[in-house]
């Protein structure tokens, strides 16, 4: 059984393969500076492994930045790190970055110049009753972050990446060094604006965002399990799809590789 980890400069993420992995045993990251495991989203269980030979290979989007981190092989049920699990680490780059983790490709290395206040507001009802002194309060869990983040955006070309990231309208992962203390956040991208530093071609970006929930958990399937080659075979298959299909072809049929995952073609 082996495990090997690689931080991805290009993309901003962890790619972990596994190799031998016994079934019902998948990866999960050991939280910094305590001894429980971390499930990594979309691969909670042992599916994305294959049985015949127990290889297998994904990422992990939100490995802290700016430290050693470490991946184990464990029992799909696992919750406390032990030291006979096969392991494996690598330091991480001191960077944020911001990425829909449905599409890598667009992941961007970005500069925070702050994070603002974080609100977390509260989901609860406050009920005065006729004949009590005191009122009732009806209350759930507390809802996630509220905030703004400020990025600096250095040129035109700097410009047009982020927009291009902002446009699609998904949810995106921020994630920053360890040593500022903001958790990585599945962020609703709200209101974005640019405002001019000076008269040069550079711009600070302040957006809007409300925490939410990664939409690897949200989805059966994961990314991975589609890959180029299942697309040039024909995933799905249906009538009338070009053979070989083209890049061009799979970026106007689905909104991005959730869809395509899912099957779910474009109206």
């Amino acid at each position: 059984m082996s495990l090997t980890v690689a931080w991805q400069e290009a993309y901003g993420y962890v790619r972990f393969e596994v190799r031998d992995a016994p079934a019902g045993y998948t990866v999960k990251r050991v939280a910094t500076g305590a001894t429980n495991l971390i499930p990594i989203p979309g691969f909670e269980d042992s599916t994305w492994i294959d049985p015949a030979d127990g290889a297998g290979y994904g990422e992990d989007y939100r490995p802290p930045l700016g430290t050693t981190v470490t991946w184990v092989i464990c029992p799909v049920a696992a919750t406390a790190d032990n030291p006979a699990y096969t392991r494996a680490s690598t330091t991480t780059p001191a960077e944020a970055w911001l990425r829909d983790v449905g599409q890598p490709e667009t992941s961007r290395q970005v500069t925070v110049v702050n994070t603002d206040d974080e609100g977390l507001p509260a989901y609860q009802h406050i009920y005065d009753i006729s004949g009590r002194r005191l009122p009732l309060v009806v209350h759930d869990i507390r809802q996630g972050r509220h905030g703004s983040v400020i990025l600096a955006v250095e040129d035109t070309g700097d410009r047009a990446d982020l927009e291009r990231l902002l446009a699609t309208g998904n949810p995106l992962l921020l994630t920053l060094c360890v040593d500022v203390g903001f958790t990585p956040c599945m962020m609703a991208i709200g209101d974005a604006t640019f405002a001019r530093r000076g008269t040069a071609a550079k711009w600070f970006l302040r957006f809007d965002y409300v925490e939410v929930d990664d939409p690897l958990r949200m989805t059966i399937d994961r990314v991975v399990a589609v890959t180029w080659t299942d697309v040039i075979n024909g995933y799905p298959q249906r009538p009338g799809d070009p053979s070989p299909v083209t890049w061009s072809w799979v970026n106007l049929s689905y909104l991005d590789w959730l869809a395509l995952t899912g099957g779910n073609r474009k109206p």
